[in-house]
């Protein structure tokens, strides 16, 4: 692989020269700066809260509480079943102690 000037490059100069008549400064028109300003008023926004925003704050809630419902429940079953299984334990030795078993 040679290193050197490639032959189908230009010069710095000629491409400053290209550039130059390529891209001319334009000053945008006043139509264009006014919509601009009323995009950006818009999306700063004359209203506090969106539906989207209200809507997305709800769904969170409410998923929220039903993850809390369900743990609560998860707790109410487990204690349910350490208070039954302890119940059919002891009848179960009460009615072995009574058969003589």
């Amino acid at each position: 692989m040679a290193v050197g000037p490639v032959k189908n490059s230009i010069s710095k100069k000629e491409m400053e020269h290209w550039l130059a008549q390529v891209f001319v400064p334009v000053e945008p028109s006043e139509v264009f700066i006014r919509r601009l300003k009323a995009r950006l008023l818009k999306y700063r926004g004359d209203r506090v809260f969106s539906i989207w925003m209200v809507i997305g704050v709800v769904a969170m809630v409410i998923m929220f509480m039903l993850t809390w419902l369900g743990f609560l429940l998860r707790v109410f079953l487990l204690l349910t079943n350490l208070f039954v299984g302890r119940r059919r334990q002891t009848q179960r030795e009460k009615l072995l102690s009574a058969t003589g078993g």
